[in-house]
Parts: structure tokens; C-alpha cells; sequence
């Protein structure tokens, strides 16, 4: 029994993949609606606490800025949804790796729920990684270029929260190449030896992701592709402990 019931999930046709798929997505979105709907209730506190990086380092002369009355509601809505995001990933990130398990071996299926709880561990880890070492040292230099001139810092609130969720979900992302490494090596998918053939691209790889995720900023592009290769060397030296003991 257990066998054939195998046999039908490797057998499962392309369109009960995309059937699956498509329940997943809808289950995920439900998720990120009711979360964003919770946050709304938060946004306020919520966006303050994203505004404290740039505010240690503004001037008494500095403020944020908003240019049309309907921003101050995109802001909320944009806040409270990347809320959502972080606080659900536990729900979302079940929904995404249960979707790989069924191209998974039975065995190592049994390891999903921890999986789920270190990637959604990492994720968040990421952001907040992001928010309290990265940020402050960044807006930091960023704020010192312009001391001692007659420039006035007005940052916008709309787009410094797009920078600031788009590359705390960007730290999020790159947690999880630990994670991914770890798991291609353990599964036989890819060996050690392979990743560290792939060292050159994985770097180029880096700065081309901080580029099209970052503002047109060298340093900013260099802050985020950093913490990306270290982490994936980071895992290719778990990776091969893994296979020595494996072995």
C-alpha cells in the first residue's frame, strides 16, 4: 500500500502539480491577507519602530516627508503587509516546503516540521540581522556624507520604507542559503565539491541579486552581497562536515 501511494505522488501528472500549486497559493495568500489585517491594528507602533534607524542619525533639521495625503495610507498598508510576511512565515513557509515534500523521500519527509521552524527562524533572524547591525552602520555613512554641507536630509516615507522592507526581506531570503546548501548536500542533490566549483558564479551571483535589489548605491550593494557569500560559505563548511560524517 505504502508503495504504490508512493509510486502515484512520483507519478502525479503536470496538472496535479499545478492543482497543488494553485491550493497552496491561495492557502498562502489567505494567510498574508489575515496577517496584514492584524497588522493594520499595529501599523502605527510598527512603522515608527521602522523609522528609529534613520532617525538616530537624522538632524534637528531632518523629518520625513510625505508628498499627497494618500501616501500616509500606502505606507500603513505596505507596513502592515511586509508584517504580515515576517510574523506569518511559520504558515507560509509550511505551505512552500510541503509543496517540495511530496519530490522528497518519504524518510526525510518526516523532517519537514523542522525545517519549517530553523527556515522560518532564519527568515525573520535575517530581518532582524538586517534591522539592528546592517541598517544603523549603513544610514550612518550614508548620513555622515552629507555633514558639514548645506544639504537638508527630507528622506520620504514612501520610498525609504521601500528600501527598508525591500532589503530586510532581501536579509530574510539570503538566511536561507544555509538551510538550502545544508539540505542539497544531505539529499545527494549536490555534492560539496560541486558548490565549491560554483564559488566564482555564487559571487557574481551576489553582487548582481545587491544590484537589482539595492538603490544604484556601491555601498549598499556591497552591504547586502556580503553577508550572502559568507553565508553560503558559511554552509558549504557545514556541508562538508555533513559529508564526512555521512561518510
Amino acid at each position: 500500500m505504502k508503495t504504490s501511494q508512493v509510486c502515484d505522488e512520483k507519478s502525479m501528472p503536470i496538472s496535479g502539480h499545478l492543482t497543488e500549486l494553485r491550493r497552496r497559493i491561495l492557502i498562502v495568500t489567505a494567510i498574508l491577507v489575515l496577517g496584514t489585517g492584524v497588522s493594520l491594528a499595529f501599523a502605527r507602533s510598527i512603522l515608527h519602530w521602522l523609522q528609529v534607524p534613520l532617525l538616530k542619525v537624522l538632524t534637528e533639521r531632518s523629518s520625513f516627508i510625505a508628498l499627497n495625503p494618500i501616501e500616509g495610507w500606502l505606507v500603513y498598508f505596505k507596513v502592515s503587509l511586509v508584517s504580515s510576511l515576517f510574523i506569518t512565515s511559520p504558515a507560509w513557509l509550511y505551505q512552500l516546503w510541503a509543496f517540495v515534500a511530496p519530490a522528497i523521500e518519504r524518510h526525510r519527509r518526516r523532517q519537514l516540521v523542522g525545517t519549517v521552524i530553523l527556515s522560518s527562524f532564519l527568515f525573520i533572524g535575517g530581518g532582524l540581522t538586517c534591522y539592528f547591525l546592517i541598517l544603523p552602520y549603513g544610514f550612518g555613512y550614508l548620513a555622515s556624507i552629507l555633514e558639514h554641507t548645506d544639504i537638508v536630509l527630507m528622506p520620504q516615507i514612501r520610498l525609504y520604507l521601500s528600501f527598508m522592507l525591500r532589503i530586510m526581506i532581501a536579509f530574510g531570503l539570503i538566511f536561507q542559503v544555509p538551510l538550502l546548501t545544508v539540505l542539497l548536500a544531505r539529499w545527494n542533490i549536490v555534492s560539496p565539491k560541486t558548490l565549491r566549483r560554483g564559488r566564482k558564479y555564487i559571487i557574481v551571483f551576489s553582487f548582481i541579486a545587491a544590484a537589482i535589489i539595492t538603490p544604484p548605491d556601491v555601498v549598499t550593494q556591497i552591504i547586502l552581497a556580503l553577508p550572502l557569500i559568507l553565508l553560503f560559505e558559511l554552509s558549504l563548511f557545514i556541508a562538508n562536515l555533513l559529508t564526512r560524517k555521512n561518510c
